[in-house]
């Protein structure tokens, strides 16, 4: 009798033990000594980089949009942005600390969007030309 409670404590042990939450080897545990940095904001992006980035996403269309004043976008002037560019836009992404605003599309502009978007802000064609 006593072999067999000796096997089920041995067995309850070892189940118990095996298939707890926090069963992995020390090599497989992540280090809580590290804590991770934080991922870096892309706030502070070049113009370029921006642009490559959107490059990067094959977007067939990416204009740069500044204001005509040169100074930092507000949140009306993005507002005005979204606003009068077509519906169809896939990104938009600041660079320069908020100096340019660039919309990434699959989907072209029409003279109407730009008509409105010059009153406001120089505009830079970054698309590729085929």
């Amino acid at each position: 009798m006593k072999i067999k409670f000796l096997i089920f404590l041995l067995l309850t042990a070892f189940i118990s033990f095996g298939c707890s939450p926090d069963s992995k080897s020390p090599a497989q545990r992540p280090s809580s000594s590290t804590p991770s940095a934080p991922a870096p904001k892309k706030e502070s992006d070049t113009l370029k980089d921006a642009i490559q980035y959107g490059k990067n996403g094959q977007f067939r269309y990416i204009f740069a949009f500044k204001r005509l004043d040169d100074k930092v976008m507000t949140p009306d002037d993005k507002e005005y942005l979204k606003q009068n560019s077509p519906v169809q836009v896939n990104y938009f992404l600041q660079a320069e600390n908020g100096l340019y605003a660039i919309a990434c599309s699959n989907f072209a502009f029409e003279e109407k969007h730009f008509d409105a978007l010059k009153k406001r802000f120089k505009i830079e064609d970054h698309s590729e030309k085929k």
